[in-house]
């Protein structure tokens, strides 16, 4: 079936004149390292391409070599092939007036849940969008470069917590090992990604840590910030689940008054993606998130009991 439908996509990047990538809103680095590695491959093929997000965090910003952004999409570019990569649904991605003239989408994601929206949708349970961009490019015989496996590995390393969680399997390893054949040094990749953080951040760090919380005898783990970006509030959550006894950990983000992001972690038994998907999110059975609408002690109580269910 992979060869199948590769085959399919690599039709019509031949007869695309104009190809847009891009990925859910507030990006990680799955969806950066992936959209990045496409947007050089589409160059070596020379095709004109650009990536669409109206957010590229910094932290990755020293992976752009070579790639034509677009931080909106309020003029007709006159895409005519659409890559979405690494959201299960259309409607996380936001920059829907995109979509107007109905161009040809290709729908790449390894979210077991994706509605299928393409017009070719090709679905993996795997590591990371990253290592299906990688077989798609060894399929259309374009040389991973440093800079390509530069981006890939960001994907690979961001989605797995660094080859730690759940979803890192042998075809991770071996992709992995393959891209080192490029020239890249790991460590200097890790080091800009989870190393050069600004002192800053520990102001969250203590926040966090100020407001935390243990529920179910200290199986779910929660905590509130105001003010945090994608990346910290990543960060503090992951870091919350490594302790011991701890199943499933929450962090709830106010956006506004009265909206919140929750992201939530779980170790090895809850599925907190069902937890998620409840209130209008989704992602993975070990880590997910959503946003949701009205009052913080209503908000956290809801979620705190539907995670409950989740350890029974």
């Amino acid at each position: 079936m992979k060869q199948k439908i590769f085959q399919k996509i690599k039709k019509e990047i031949k007869k695309a004149n104009n190809i847009a990538i891009l990925s859910h809103f507030d990006p990680d680095g799955d969806s950066i390292g992936s959209m990045a590695a496409l947007s050089l491959a589409l160059n070596k093929l020379k095709k004109k391409n650009s990536i669409i997000t109206s957010v590229f965090p910094e932290e990755y910003k020293w992976l752009i070599k070579n790639i034509n952004i677009i931080n909106g999409t309020n003029k007709n570019y006159g895409f005519d092939l659409i890559f979405v990569l690494d959201s299960c649904d259309l409607n996380r991605v936001n920059m829907q007036n995109i979509f107007k003239n109905k161009p040809f989408i290709i729908n790449i994601d390894h979210h077991i849940d994706n509605k299928n929206f393409g017009n070719i949708n090709y679905i993996e349970d795997i590591s990371s969008v990253g290592e299906i961009i990688f077989n798609l490019l060894n399929y259309l015989k374009i040389k991973i470069t440093k800079d390509i496996a530069e981006s890939l590995y960001v994907a690979i390393i961001t989605d797995t917590g660094n080859f730690r969680y759940e979803n890192t399997k042998r075809s991770t390893f071996i992709t992995a090992a393959q891209l080192l054949l490029s020239g890249i040094k790991p460590y200097n990749i890790v080091k800009k990604v989870y190393e050069s953080r600004a002192l800053g951040e520990l102001e969250i760090y203590k926040e966090a840590l100020k407001n935390i919380k243990f529920v179910s005898g200290g199986r779910i783990v929660y905590t509130k910030l105001k003010t945090a970006s994608k990346v910290e509030v990543r960060s503090i959550v992951d870091f919350i689940r490594t302790f011991e006894k701890i199943e499933i950990a929450m962090v709830f983000k106010k956006l506004k008054t009265d909206l919140f992001k929750v992201s939530l972690r779980s170790k090895s038994r809850a599925d907190v993606n069902k937890i998620a998907k409840k209130y209008g999110g989704g992602g993975h059975k070990r880590a997910s998130g959503c946003t949701i609408k009205g009052k913080e002690k209503d908000i956290i109580n809801s979620i705190l009991n539907t995670a409950k269910k989740e350890l029974i």
